[in-house]
């Protein structure tokens, strides 16, 4: 009899912890679909901190090309190693350089665009696909901002604020 109730009291512990166990699992399920969710929530807040900034940084005739570039790398960088990406000082390079030559050739296409030339292709998208091309597996943190960074550039030069551009190319 002793024996019989051991072994009931061994089922129901052991029908208890697998109870346990898949309410835990669930638990943990949810947890982790909560937590993919925030961080969802949180990149998509960055990236339209990031267009903001990267209309900003291209807007401020008053840096030089490389101060540009500077800041566009550094917010990059940042906002990568935020989200927990790291880079070697071989990508970081190739990044710059790359960073470097989409705002050359927005400031050229700028530049044409103010003579005459209505062709603008290179916008914030190109330099951020930089990011995604220098490093796999990274969030392409500028996602969005091609439009944005468009529309700040045409509203620039048909506001008449771009005088002075021209010295900024000149400037390495």
């Amino acid at each position: 009899m002793q024996l019989d109730n051991q072994k009931e009291i061994a089922e129901m512990q052991n029908e208890t912890q697998k109870e346990i166990a898949g309410i835990q699992s669930a638990t943990s399920r949810q947890n982790t679909k909560d937590q993919v969710y925030a961080q969802n929530e949180m990149l998509a807040y960055q990236q339209k901190e990031s267009t903001a900034r990267v209309a900003s940084i291209m807007e401020n005739t008053n840096l030089s090309k490389q101060q540009q570039v500077s800041e566009i790398m550094r917010q990059m960088l940042t906002q990568a190693q935020t989200a927990g990406q790291y880079f070697t000082n071989d990508q970081i390079k190739e990044m710059t350089r790359k960073v470097s030559a989409e705002v050359d050739l927005v400031h050229q296409q700028t530049q044409n665009q103010r003579y005459g030339s209505s062709h603008i292709g290179a916008t914030a998208k190109d330099i951020s696909n930089v990011v995604t091309d220098a490093a796999s597996g990274v969030v392409d943190i500028f996602h969005g901002i091609d439009k944005a960074v468009a529309d700040t550039w045409n509203n620039f030069w048909k506001d008449g604020k771009a005088d002075g551009i021209g010295s900024n190319l000149s400037r390495k």
